[in-house]
C-alpha cells in the first residue's frame, strides 16, 4: 500500500523534477484521496499513504516554485470503480455499502473518472500557472471544508 501509493509518487517526482528544473517549467499533479484529508474507517494505511502524498506535494511545491514548477493534488471522494465494488463485496454488504456512500454525498452519487479527470487537466494547464501547493477535493460535497 505504501510502496504503490507513496513511494511510487516519490520515485516519479524524483525522476521528473531534474528535467523540469532545467526547462524552468513544469506541472506535477498527484492523485491522493479524501481519505487522507478526513480519515476513513478500515483504510488507515491507505489514508496515511495518501496523506503523505499531500504533505510531500506541498513541500515540493515550496521547493520548486522558483523554477516555474507547480505541484498540486487532486483528492477524489468515493469513486465508482471496480475496486470499490470489490471492497463492497468483500465487506459482505454489496449494494448496501454503495448505497450508504451515495446517501452521504450531497450530490447523491459516486464520482466517476470523468468527474476527476477535468480537475487534473485544469491543474496541469497554463490556466493554473499560479496555483501551487493546493489540494482539490472532487467529492460531490462529501468533504466540504
Amino acid at each position: 500500500m505504501i510502496a504503490v501509493n507513496y513511494v511510487g509518487r516519490l520515485n516519479t517526482v524524483h525522476a521528473a523534477l531534474p528535467c523540469m528544473i532545467e526547462r524552468q517549467r513544469g506541472r506535477i499533479v498527484s492523485v491522493a484521496s479524501d481519505a487522507a484529508r478526513v480519515g476513513s474507517s478500515l483504510e488507515s494505511i491507505y489514508a496515511g499513504a495518501k496523506g503523505a502524498v499531500i504533505s510531500f506535494s506541498k513541500s515540493v511545491a515550496r521547493e520548486v516554485a522558483r523554477h516555474g514548477i507547480t505541484v498540486n493534488v487532486v483528492c477524489p471522494g468515493p469513486t465508482d470503480t471496480p475496486l470499490i465494488r470489490t471492497m463492497a463485496g468483500e465487506l459482505g454488504t454489496g449494494e448496501r455499502f454503495i448505497d450508504s456512500l451515495t446517501r452521504a454525498i450531497p450530490m447523491r452519487r459516486l464520482a466517476t473518472a470523468d468527474d476527476v479527470a477535468p480537475a487534473i487537466v485544469f491543474l496541469a494547464s497554463e490556466d493554473a500557472a499560479f496555483i501551487t501547493g493546493q489540494t482539490l477535493s472532487v467529492s460531490g460535497g462529501l468533504t466540504m471544508a
